[in-house]
Protein backbone atom coordinates (compact mmCIF):
# COMPACT_ATOMS: atom_id res chain seq x y z
CA UNK A 1 0.00 0.00 0.00
CA UNK A 2 2.70 2.49 0.71
CA UNK A 3 5.13 2.03 -2.33
CA UNK A 4 2.06 1.44 -4.03
CA UNK A 5 0.86 4.21 -7.10
CA UNK A 6 -3.05 3.85 -5.83
CA UNK A 7 -3.00 3.36 -2.22
CA UNK A 8 -6.79 2.35 -2.12
CA UNK A 9 -6.62 -0.34 -4.85
CA UNK A 10 -3.62 -1.56 -3.22
CA UNK A 11 -5.65 -2.21 -0.03
CA UNK A 12 -8.39 -3.39 -1.69
CA UNK A 13 -5.59 -6.24 -3.03
CA UNK A 14 -3.84 -6.47 0.06
CA UNK A 15 -7.20 -7.54 1.68
CA UNK A 16 -8.58 -10.35 -1.46
CA UNK A 17 -5.02 -12.00 -0.89
CA UNK A 18 -5.76 -12.47 2.70
CA UNK A 19 -8.85 -13.72 2.11
CA UNK A 20 -7.45 -16.15 -0.30
CA UNK A 21 -4.64 -17.69 1.99
CA UNK A 22 -4.93 -21.21 1.88
CA UNK A 23 -2.25 -21.91 4.86
CA UNK A 24 -4.23 -23.30 7.32
CA UNK A 25 -5.92 -25.54 4.85
CA UNK A 26 -2.71 -26.41 3.75
CA UNK A 27 -1.03 -26.59 6.94
CA UNK A 28 -4.43 -29.21 7.82
CA UNK A 29 -3.89 -31.11 5.08
CA UNK A 30 -0.19 -31.74 6.62
CA UNK A 31 -0.56 -32.50 9.97
CA UNK A 32 -0.14 -36.30 10.72
CA UNK A 33 -2.96 -38.23 11.23
CA UNK A 34 -3.91 -38.98 15.40
CA UNK A 35 -0.54 -37.03 16.15
CA UNK A 36 -0.50 -34.55 19.18
CA UNK A 37 0.95 -30.86 17.95
CA UNK A 38 2.13 -27.73 20.39
CA UNK A 39 0.37 -24.80 19.53
CA UNK A 40 1.64 -21.37 21.46
CA UNK A 41 -0.98 -19.18 22.20
CA UNK A 42 -4.60 -18.54 20.11
CA UNK A 43 -2.37 -18.32 17.23
CA UNK A 44 -4.76 -17.42 13.86
CA UNK A 45 -3.64 -20.00 10.90
CA UNK A 46 -3.02 -22.40 13.36
CA UNK A 47 -5.46 -22.25 15.23
CA UNK A 48 -8.07 -22.72 11.98
CA UNK A 49 -6.01 -25.95 10.83
CA UNK A 50 -6.53 -27.96 13.97
CA UNK A 51 -10.41 -27.31 14.47
CA UNK A 52 -10.54 -28.86 10.63
CA UNK A 53 -8.57 -31.87 12.37
CA UNK A 54 -10.24 -33.40 15.17
CA UNK A 55 -7.77 -36.50 14.92
CA UNK A 56 -5.07 -34.21 16.41
CA UNK A 57 -4.94 -33.77 19.74
CA UNK A 58 -3.74 -30.20 20.60
CA UNK A 59 -2.10 -28.83 23.79
CA UNK A 60 -2.32 -25.45 23.95
CA UNK A 61 0.70 -22.89 25.72
CA UNK A 62 -1.60 -19.81 27.36
CA UNK A 63 1.22 -17.66 27.62
CA UNK A 64 -0.09 -14.33 26.87
CA UNK A 65 -3.56 -15.13 28.48
CA UNK A 66 -5.30 -15.44 25.14
CA UNK A 67 -4.89 -19.51 24.87
CA UNK A 68 -8.71 -19.71 25.90
CA UNK A 69 -10.52 -18.89 22.80
CA UNK A 70 -8.89 -21.93 20.96
CA UNK A 71 -9.46 -24.09 23.90
CA UNK A 72 -13.16 -23.05 23.93
CA UNK A 73 -13.34 -23.40 20.13
CA UNK A 74 -11.74 -26.87 20.20
CA UNK A 75 -14.00 -28.11 23.15
CA UNK A 76 -17.19 -26.73 21.15
CA UNK A 77 -16.55 -29.00 18.68
CA UNK A 78 -15.20 -32.24 20.82
CA UNK A 79 -11.76 -32.24 19.95
CA UNK A 80 -9.37 -33.34 22.18
CA UNK A 81 -7.38 -30.03 23.44
CA UNK A 82 -5.23 -29.51 26.52
CA UNK A 83 -4.32 -25.91 28.25
CA UNK A 84 -1.00 -25.85 29.31
CA UNK A 85 0.34 -23.14 31.26
CA UNK A 86 3.37 -20.66 30.48
CA UNK A 87 5.36 -22.72 32.62
CA UNK A 88 4.26 -25.74 31.02
CA UNK A 89 5.82 -25.10 27.36
CA UNK A 90 9.08 -26.74 27.72
CA UNK A 91 7.89 -29.89 28.96
CA UNK A 92 5.00 -29.64 26.66
CA UNK A 93 7.18 -29.44 24.04
CA UNK A 94 8.73 -32.86 24.90
CA UNK A 95 5.36 -34.60 24.87
CA UNK A 96 3.92 -33.95 21.77
CA UNK A 97 4.72 -35.54 17.68
CA UNK A 98 5.35 -32.01 17.11
CA UNK A 99 5.49 -28.20 17.48
CA UNK A 100 3.79 -25.41 15.41
CA UNK A 101 5.37 -21.95 15.63
CA UNK A 102 3.14 -19.06 13.75
CA UNK A 103 5.28 -16.00 12.41
CA UNK A 104 3.56 -12.99 13.27
CA UNK A 105 6.62 -11.72 10.51
CA UNK A 106 9.34 -13.42 9.31
CA UNK A 107 12.81 -13.14 7.34
CA UNK A 108 15.18 -15.55 5.88
CA UNK A 109 16.88 -15.80 8.98
CA UNK A 110 13.99 -15.78 12.23
CA UNK A 111 10.55 -14.64 12.56
CA UNK A 112 8.61 -12.87 15.51
CA UNK A 113 6.24 -15.26 16.94
CA UNK A 114 4.18 -15.42 20.33
CA UNK A 115 5.76 -15.36 23.63
CA UNK A 116 6.87 -19.11 24.44
CA UNK A 117 7.60 -19.62 20.73
CA UNK A 118 11.46 -19.98 21.22
CA UNK A 119 11.69 -21.97 24.49
CA UNK A 120 9.28 -24.64 22.79
CA UNK A 121 11.10 -24.56 19.49
CA UNK A 122 14.88 -24.95 21.60
CA UNK A 123 13.35 -27.44 23.80
CA UNK A 124 11.83 -29.51 21.23
CA UNK A 125 15.07 -28.83 18.44
CA UNK A 126 17.03 -30.38 21.60
CA UNK A 127 14.63 -33.51 21.62
CA UNK A 128 14.42 -34.17 17.94
CA UNK A 129 10.66 -33.25 17.32
CA UNK A 130 9.99 -31.49 14.56
CA UNK A 131 9.29 -27.49 14.42
CA UNK A 132 6.95 -26.45 11.92
CA UNK A 133 6.88 -22.35 11.16
CA UNK A 134 3.99 -21.44 10.01
CA UNK A 135 3.74 -18.26 7.53
CA UNK A 136 0.91 -17.18 5.99
CA UNK A 137 0.67 -14.57 3.16
CA UNK A 138 2.07 -11.22 3.99
CA UNK A 139 4.30 -12.50 6.95
CA UNK A 140 7.69 -12.90 4.66
CA UNK A 141 9.29 -9.64 4.41
CA UNK A 142 12.69 -8.71 3.38
CA UNK A 143 15.14 -8.35 5.75
CA UNK A 144 15.36 -5.02 6.01
CA UNK A 145 11.57 -4.50 6.82
CA UNK A 146 12.17 -7.40 9.45
CA UNK A 147 14.34 -5.55 11.37
CA UNK A 148 12.52 -2.27 11.37
CA UNK A 149 9.68 -4.59 13.13
CA UNK A 150 11.99 -6.06 15.00
CA UNK A 151 13.41 -2.98 16.38
CA UNK A 152 10.16 -1.28 17.26
CA UNK A 153 8.73 -4.47 19.45
CA UNK A 154 12.30 -3.89 21.27
CA UNK A 155 11.22 -1.07 23.24
CA UNK A 156 9.88 -3.29 26.49
CA UNK A 157 12.07 -5.66 28.02
CA UNK A 158 12.12 -9.06 26.02
CA UNK A 159 10.88 -11.00 28.87
CA UNK A 160 7.96 -8.67 28.68
CA UNK A 161 7.18 -8.82 25.32
CA UNK A 162 4.35 -10.37 23.83
CA UNK A 163 6.81 -11.46 20.94
CA UNK A 164 10.09 -12.88 20.28
CA UNK A 165 12.36 -13.60 17.83
CA UNK A 166 12.62 -17.38 16.41
CA UNK A 167 15.96 -18.21 14.49
CA UNK A 168 14.98 -20.42 11.67
CA UNK A 169 17.97 -22.99 12.57
CA UNK A 170 15.31 -23.94 14.92
CA UNK A 171 12.96 -25.21 12.44
CA UNK A 172 12.38 -28.02 10.30
CA UNK A 173 10.05 -27.37 7.63
CA UNK A 174 8.06 -24.03 6.83
CA UNK A 175 4.48 -24.15 6.23
CA UNK A 176 3.30 -21.45 3.68
CA UNK A 177 0.17 -21.10 0.94
CA UNK A 178 1.80 -23.41 -1.24
CA UNK A 179 2.13 -26.26 1.31
CA UNK A 180 5.00 -27.32 3.43
CA UNK A 181 8.35 -26.83 2.17
CA UNK A 182 12.28 -26.84 2.94
CA UNK A 183 13.47 -24.04 5.42
CA UNK A 184 15.92 -22.78 2.58
CA UNK A 185 12.62 -22.06 0.26
CA UNK A 186 12.19 -19.13 2.34
CA UNK A 187 13.75 -16.69 0.69
CA UNK A 188 11.43 -17.54 -2.28
CA UNK A 189 8.52 -16.65 -0.37
CA UNK A 190 9.21 -13.01 -0.04
CA UNK A 191 5.90 -10.96 -0.51
CA UNK A 192 6.07 -7.61 0.42
CA UNK A 193 8.56 -4.92 -1.30
CA UNK A 194 10.86 -2.59 0.91
CA UNK A 195 8.68 0.53 2.03
CA UNK A 196 11.35 3.29 1.66
CA UNK A 197 9.45 6.05 3.38
CA UNK A 198 8.84 3.81 6.51
CA UNK A 199 13.06 4.02 6.98
CA UNK A 200 12.92 8.28 6.67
Amino acid sequence: MVTGTDPGTEAWEAVEALERDTTARELAHALPADSTVLVIGASEICGEAVLQRPDVEVLVADTVGEGFGLIRQLDARDHIAVDVPSAGVGVAATQVDLVLIEAEVMDEGAALARSGSLSAAAVAAHHEIPVWLVAGVGRVVPTRMFEWVADREADVDPWDDEVERVPVSLVDKVVGPAGLGPVGEIRFRIDCPIAPELFR
